[in-house]
């Protein structure tokens, strides 16, 4: 029974440290761990993992235990990277095969580390989204957590909008918890064109109409999904009289009749456009009248008004002269005097367009002139 107890407890303490040497302290260095159970050497590198042939195993960690194994290496004589193929190998050489590590590869060690260090990028397009899915590994099995930097949120995706054009690189973190590590990834997002589109405009009639002498505004409010800087153009019958994002259109005496307004917006690949109707109303200017003197003359003598009138709309006028005894000599109007015609007067005198009419008022005085008397008969008396 004693003897049974100790076979019992050495076989404990066997069981114990070959966990001790199977499963070593967490480390991140290269190393070589030797699996008494499975009669193995696994052989961990930055990059990945390889079986090793258990005679250039170490029992120690770090660089002093890679001299033997990394002589091997180089010569890409022992490390297999797939197990099966590993214990084919170890069978083989039981057998005393003359067979090479090499026999057993199914990848080459350049290659897996080319793999390992080659750029990640990805390509996508405005409005897509993009899941970034890790893989990696720990050599001591930890549970990797992984972190990723913006705009990549915490569940590694990112649905991207427009205005997302361009390159970003995003840096991946792998950690269990003490030790961590990072890559880096390319993500290009190309731009999705798409067209500006008209979300508002004022007038919001199509046809609008204004008098002369006054003005009215045009507003357009316009949305560029790709944030793309706009560029306005308005025009007013069909030439371009702004480049600014609004337009005032100023109707003066001369504007009367039919007009268009037309603004054109660019993101410069496409175009959008809106387009108005203007009436002018004609409004009316009254025509103008020079001052006219007073005049002074004698009987028989001549009393001359030539008014000098203007129109500004360019109206056909109409000028009269009320009061007096005035004659009209082509632009002149001409009032013979007589001897009868002594005394003060007030002439009118008025222009019209057909529309509105102006006037001013004349003080015309005509003194008396003194005449001889007549004899007209001698008689006896």
């Amino acid at each position: 029974m004693k003897i049974k107890n100790i076979y019992l407890i050495i076989s404990v303490f066997l069981l114990l440290c070959s966990i001790a040497i199977a499963v070593p302290v967490k480390i991140t260095e290269p190393h070589t761990r030797f699996n008494p159970w499975l009669d193995e050497c696994v052989y961990f590198f930055t990059f990945g993992q390889c079986f090793v042939d258990t005679a250039y195993c170490s029992m120690d960690y770090g660089a002093s235990a890679l001299e033997d194994t990394m002589i091997v290496l180089d010569r890409d004589e022992v490390c297999i990277y797939n197990r099966e193929e590993y214990h084919k190998f170890l069978e083989a050489k039981k057998k005393g095969s003359d067979v090479s590590a090499k026999d057993f590869n199914s990848e080459d060690l350049e290659e897996k580390e080319a793999e390992i260090k080659k750029d990640i990028e990805f390509i996508i397009s405005e409005t897509e989204k993009i899941a970034l899915l890790p893989d990696g590994y720990d050599p001591d099995e930890d549970v990797i957590k992984y972190d990723f930097s913006l705009p990549i949120n915490e569940g590694g995706e990112w649905q991207t909008d427009y205005g997302d054009a361009g390159e970003y690189t995003i840096t991946v973190t792998a950690s269990d918890g003490d030790l961590s590590s990072t890559k880096e990834a390319k993500i290009i997002v190309n731009k999705k064109e798409e067209a500006p589109t008209i979300e508002g405009f004022s007038p919001t009639e199509d046809e609008v109409g204004i008098d002369e002498n006054s003005n009215i505004g045009f507003v357009i409010v316009v949305e560029d999904k790709n944030k793309d800087k706009l560029d306005y153009i308005w025009k007013l019958d069909g030439d371009e009289v702004s480049k600014d994002d609004e337009y005032i259109y100023d109707a003066d005496y001369n504007s009367a009749g039919e007009h268009t307004i037309e603004v054109i917006v660019t993101d410069g690949s496409t175009e959008v456009s809106r387009e108005w109707d203007i009436e002018v109303e004609n409004i009316n200017r009254e025509p103008s009248l020079e001052p006219i003197p007073s005049i002074w003359t004698e009987e028989k003598g001549k009393v001359v008004i030539e008014p000098k009138a203007s129109d500004e709309d360019g109206d056909e006028l109409v000028i009269g002269v009320e009061g007096g005894k005035f004659d009209r000599d082509e632009s002149e109007f001409i009032w013979e005097t007589d001897f009868d015609d002594a005394g003060e007067y007030v002439i009118t005198v008025s222009v019209s367009d057909y529309v509105s009419e102006v006037s001013q008022k004349v003080n015309v005085v005509i003194s008396n002139v003194n005449r001889p008397p007549v004899i007209i008969d001698i008689v006896k008396g």
